[in-house]
């Protein structure tokens, strides 16, 4: 083959690479910027005007982190609370067949059964779980 010929295919290769570069980067930040995550070390540190974090979690709360995506408006939040039976106290248990679907892979390093799952304030929006072995909250949209 000429040397010619090779440098042709040589600068095409190069620039199929770029592009695909610049596609998978593209794709990367524009797929990922949906989603934001925030972490407060206390209840009263939390940016509630925001909207994100209903007020109704416990007072006592800390160690929360919420994620949420803008797009599709679902939440994640994950928090812990020293008075977590007077919170549940608040709120409706459901039973395991009742539970959605996404939340059934909650934390890998435990099983379902070491969770509790409530519906609190009556507000049916959200699902609350409780992990009786790490004493940690989740909160879920439906």
């Amino acid at each position: 083959m000429h040397p010619l010929h090779v440098k042709i295919k040589m600068k095409k290769i190069i620039i199929v690479l770029l592009l695909m570069g610049c596609g998978f980067w593209a794709y990367y930040l524009f797929n990922t910027s949906d989603i934001v995550h925030s972490s407060y070390e206390k209840y009263n540190d939390v940016e509630f005007e925001k909207g994100w974090i209903p007020r109704w979690i416990p007072k006592d709360s800390f160690d929360i982190n919420e994620t949420h995506n803008i797009d599709t408006n679902e939440i994640f939040i994950v928090f812990k609370s020293r008075d977590y039976e007077k919170f549940l106290f608040t709120c409706k248990k459901l039973e395991l067949k009742n539970i959605p679907a996404k939340l059934a892979k909650l934390n890998q390093k435990t099983e379902l059964k070491d969770y509790n799952f409530f519906i609190c304030k009556n507000n049916d929006k959200y699902i609350v779980a409780y992990n009786t072995k790490l004493k940690k909250f989740y909160i879920f949209d439906r």
